[in-house]
This record gives C-alpha cells, structure tokens and sequence, in this order.
C-alpha cells in the first residue's frame, strides 16, 4: 500500500511540475496578424496615472471586435524583445534562407510572454486603450501590448513591446526612448547613390560612412527634404528599409528582399530623399540622416529594355528590364509596326549608334499594325510584362505579317495622369511565317540579316557569319539578352508547336537574362 502511495505521490508531483514548467516556457506559436489587418500605437501618453493609445484596423478588417491586454515585463525582457526584433529585421533587409528568417522568428516569438484569458474589450476609436497605471512605483515600466480581433469566423493576434516613464505625466513615451546624450554615427560625408539591380530592381547605397558596432540602421523614403517627425518604433513603420554594411566595399546597400520598397518609390514620379535612422542597443532611436537627395538613372530604352521575349500566333511573351515593383499595378502600350525603312535596319546592322534612336523614332510616328493600351500582369515578381502563356494576357492578333520583313516592338509604360515615371522602349525582328507566325528578335540565334547592299561587314568584328548562299546572316557583336524565341524547337518550315505555353514559361524562368 505504502509503495503505490507513494507512486501516485510521485506522478502527481511529476504533472504539477511538469504544468509549471510549461507554464514558464509558455511563449506564443501562431502566425502574427498573416493579414495585417492590426496596427498597433506607435505611441503611448502617459496622463494622470493612464497610459492611452489608438488600435486601428485596416478597412479590409469589417465586422471584428477588439481587445488588449497589458502583460508586464522585466527591463532585460524588453531590451531581449529589442535586439531579437532588431536582429531578425536587419537580417531580413538581405538575401537569406528562408529557414533561417522563420526560425529567428519563432525564436523572437518565444521570448515574448503569451497573453492570458484577460482581455479587455474595447472598440475601433480614438485612444481605444486605456491602461491605468497609477499604482507602480517605478519611474519605468515595461510591458507587452497585446491585441485579439474576432468576429464569427477568425481570431488574429497581434504585439508590441513598450517601456513607459511615468515619473512625468505628461512625456509621451515610445517603444525605444531616445536619448540626446548618445553618441550617434557620423554621415556628414555620406554619398547615396541610386542603382539599378540585376533585372527590374532598384537598390541604394551608400559610402563614406563608419558604422558602429551593435547598431541598426534604416531608410525611409521621402517625397521632401524636410526632417520627417518620426514617432514610435521604425519597426512600427511598414515602408522601412533595413540596410546592411558590406565591409569588402565599405558601403551600406538596401536589400534585395526589402529592396522592393525602394522600387515602389523609384517607379513612382516624385522626387526622392532619403532619411536614415539609427538605432542602438535597447532600442533608442535617431534620425542620424535626411534630406539626401537621389539622382535617377537612365532607363533602357532600346533592345537591352527586353528580355526572354517572344511573339507567335499561339503566345505572347514580352518581358522588360524597366524598374518595376510588384506593388505597382501599371498599364502600357504596345505597338507593332512594319519597318518600310530599310535604312534604319542598315544602320544597325553597321553598328551605327544612331540605328536605334532612328528606329525609335520612326515606331513612335508609325500607325503601326497593332497598337492598344494593355493591362501587364498584377503583382508579377518578375518584371513589367505581358504573358499570355501565363493564361492572364489576351493574345496579340498580328495575322497578316509576311515572311522575312521586320517589325519593330514599340512599348510605352502608362504614366497613369502623372502617377507614374513613363518608360519607352524599341526593338525589331525578323517575321518568319509558315504554318504559324513567329518573330524572330535581334539578338536571337535565329535572327537573320537581309542583304541591304554597301555593307561594310568589317566593321562587324565578331560572330560574321555566312550563309551558302554568301548572305550576311550576322548577329550583332555588343551582348544583349536573349529574347527567348530559341526556346521553341521549331524548324523554318512545317513544325508543329507542342505545349508553346508550358514550354515558353521554362525557358523564361530559366533564362532570366
């Protein structure tokens, strides 16, 4: 009797240690607010012993009721929740694993304190959180803000961590609390530069600048020199963009993952400015930099504004290099025309450097064959394209093309009554016409030159070809992307097309030039 007394005597200690010890380890496991329907105060005031701030919801968010609690935390908790929260952003700002940035995140989730049944329901208003605080003592206190949405069907969560001095009533507080007496990183001699990434992305960088050791630092973009007034958190600010320092070149760069804010920005037509903020260890925050204007840089505008792009009469695949974030919903023209004036062709075909502006200017005047303002696809990730191979573009009608002529490929992005920068862009091909259409682009290994007489083929220094039949079948020698109509297995005459769409889409995601 004695030993199994004692046996249940021991399982019941083993559950109740067992419960506390999860107890303690407790931390939150779900997705935080996977719609962003929540937006937290990005300040607390602090007046006659209640600290008060605004929850809001997006207007997607109808129909759900709100609540918060208040969970205290300890000094080292919250500068923990900083750094964690300071390191997964940061790391976020690069090009990483996945895996990595999941795992820092669950990492960041487990140090936060989960909340309790003790919610405190409130509504979508002004200063709709109301936290009595006049019961501590200390000059500082530290909590974690919860907040629950609900309706019938869904329940989202969302956090933020604070620290809130209470020795003067009337300071507003914010996560981070600045501090005048820092020693903040010198960028009076830094040189922000705007640079055009590999494909449609746009990058910034800056030199001449020594950062310090445990600090962050991040960008906002602005329309304005003036110093933006910068309240609460960066991480409160969903437009930030976390910079990361090279030590190789001794610059600091947007990253690419977070580098679309910066594209969004740089397709926009606005002037753009860039103010930097720096934050150190546990949390305080200043805006080191502003005022810094970026200088543009030129976009494409003739065959190197085009790649992996194809037309047929069973699909359509135009892909441009314009700057171009996925954010963006744009419009563009498309025209296509005959080109009557062989002497624009010859031109190019002698590496005349004035071929192209001539041959932009002449689709620009032309009527062209097909001209119509088209939508390019939503939220590609890719670039400003039209793909009908994709099923989200209508195909484009050029029946009627004849054989061995060339048509130029004119497209002008859509300004959108002064939203947006407007791009413009030219390049040509060879028509070749059988059982199906094709066009065959400059560039292409199937693109062939006519014979336009007095060609001086030694000025072609590089890849002079001849035919049989002593034509001049030359590719041009200045590299440029491939335009993707090599990716069909189609001989010149006769070849029947299996699956054209399925087998475009590979050679494009594989042949991202």
């Amino acid at each position: 009797m004695k030993e199994k007394l004692l046996l249940k005597i021991f399982l019941v200690v083993l559950v109740l240690l067992l419960i506390f010890n999860f107890a303690e380890v407790k931390a939150y496991t779900g997705e935080v607010d996977p719609k962003q329907y929540i937006t937290l105060p990005v300040s607390l005031t602090v007046s006659e012993g209640k600290v008060q701030g605004t929850i809001s919801l997006s207007s997607d968010a109808t129909g759900y009721n709100i609540a918060y609690q208040k969970v205290d935390i300890t000094e080292t908790q919250f500068n923990n929740l900083v750094t964690k929260k300071s390191e997964l952003e940061n790391y976020m700002a690069g090009v990483n694993e996945p895996t990595t940035v999941e795992q820092m995140k669950q990492d960041y989730y487990a140090s936060v304190p989960d909340f309790t049944n003790s919610w405190v329901e409130t509504n979508n208003s002004s200063n709709n959180v109301q936290i009595d605080v006049s019961e501590y003592t200390d000059n500082k206190i530290y909590f974690v803000l919860w907040v629950k949405i609900s309706n019938e069907t869904d329940t989202y969560y969302n956090f933020n961590n604070y620290m809130i001095e209470i020795e003067n009533q009337d300071k507003s507080s914010r996560a981070g609390s600045e501090s005048e007496e820092e020693e903040w990183t010198d960028f009076s001699k830094a040189k922000f530069e705007l640079k055009k990434n590999a494909g449609s992305d746009a990058v910034i960088e800056i030199s001449n600048v020594t950062p310090k050791e445990g600090s962050y630092y991040f960008l906002l973009i602005n329309n304005n020199d003036a110093k933006p007034n910068i309240t609460g958190s960066i991480f409160d600010y969903p437009n930030k963009i976390g910079l990361s320092y090279n030590k190789d070149t001794n610059k600091f760069k947007t990253g690419v993952t977070v580098g679309d804010e910066v594209t969004k920005n740089v397709e926009l037509n606005q002037d753009l400015y860039v103010t930097v903020i720096e934050q150190v260890s546990g949390g305080k925050e200043n805006v080191v930099s502003y005022g810094n204007k970026l200088d543009r840089y030129e976009e494409p505008k003739y065959h190197d504004a085009f790649s992996s792009t194809f037309m047929t009469s069973e699909a359509d695949q135009i892909v441009t290099s314009f700057t171009h974030s996925e954010k963006n919903d744009r419009k563009m023209q498309l025209k296509v025309g005959k080109i009557t004036d062989n002497s624009i062709l010859q031109k190019i075909k002698n590496e005349d450097s004035s071929g192209f502006s001539d041959l932009l200017n002449y689709a620009k005047a032309d009527n062209g064959i097909y001209d119509e303002i088209v939508d390019a696809i939503k939220n590609s990730s890719y670039a400003l394209e039209y793909d009908t191979s994709l099923g989200k573009s209508k195909l484009i009608n050029l029946d009627g093309i004849q054989n061995n002529e060339y048509y130029y490929l004119y497209i002008k992005t859509d300004d959108e009554n002064g939203k947006y920068i407007s791009n413009e862009a030219v390049t040509f091909a060879q028509a070749k016409v059988s059982t199906i259409w094709r066009l065959l682009f400059y560039g292409t290994a199937d693109f062939e030159w006519a014979d336009f007489g007095n060609v001086n083929t030694n000025t072609i220094k590089d890849n002079t070809v001849k035919d049989d039949d002593g034509k001049d079948d030359t590719v041009a020698n200045e590299k440029i992307p491939q335009t993707g109509a090599n990716v069909f297995a189609i001989t010149l005459y006769g070849a029947i097309v299996v699956s054209i769409g399925a087998i475009s889409y590979i050679g494009y995601k594989k042949n991202k030039f």
